[in-house]
């Protein structure tokens, strides 16, 4: 069973199943869909995976809307004749799927050791400096790391550093989780500004969407 269901964060609809079922539950759900592309997916939790954010964005689109999917050169997913901007996200067991007409990006990760391991490449060292002694080091470094993989899906153009493009306006105080701050794209002299938020969600997974102002 999903549990959360049409939530609004900012203008965006977002919707998150924690996949309990098997594959047979999912194929069943999505009858009326083109299944063609599960054949490129192997691994059976991939497979769930895929079915899930194709059952919820049935479930948010409807069918007439799901025909109209498509996907540009980036493999990013679009509507047709559409303004609406849809984002999705999974990480183990957990699929989360938005839709918005503003420009926007979600990313759902669970808590693993090897974010802040590798927190070098995508924080700079100012930012590592006044936050590598804190206590909530590690959960600091999954919000930068969801809010800038967000940020990457909300672009519309490409070629990211996820260190010099990627920013958040980072301060201390957002550790408390639900608070609002800044976040931009920049590059080539062009900044495009982002609200970001993040919430914990059953103790172990990070969900971040940003959304541009």
């Amino acid at each position: 069973m999903p549990f959360i269901n049409s939530v609004n964060i900012d203008h965006i609809n977002l919707h998150i199943w924690d996949i309990a079922e098997d594959e047979a539950f999912f194929v069943k759900e999505t009858a009326e869909v083109d299944l063609s592309q599960l054949s490129n997916y192997r691994h059976p939790q991939a497979r769930l995976q895929w079915l899930a954010s194709r059952m919820l964005l049935l479930k948010i689109l409807g069918i007439e809307q799901y025909k109209r999917l498509n996907k540009n050169e980036k493999g990013k997913i679009l509507l047709n004749d559409s303004n609406l901007n849809i984002s999705i996200s999974h990480s183990e067991n957990l699929v989360a799927v938005a839709v918005s007409e503003k420009q926007f990006g979600i990313d759902i990760q669970k808590y693993t050791d090897k974010i802040p391991l590798v927190s070098s490449k995508f924080i700079p060292e100012e930012i590592l400096l006044s936050i590598n002694e804190l206590s909530d080091f590690g959960k600091i470094c999954h919000v930068h790391w969801g809010v800038k993989e967000a940020l990457f899906k909300a672009d519309e153009k490409g070629g990211l550093d996820y260190r010099k493009n990627l920013i958040l306006d980072w301060d201390n105080s957002y550790c408390n989780e639900g608070a609002n701050f800044m976040a931009h794209i920049s590059k080539n002299n062009i900044n495009i500004q982002f609200n970001a938020q993040y919430s914990v969600i059953l103790a172990h997974f990070i969900l971040c969407t940003v959304s541009k102002f």
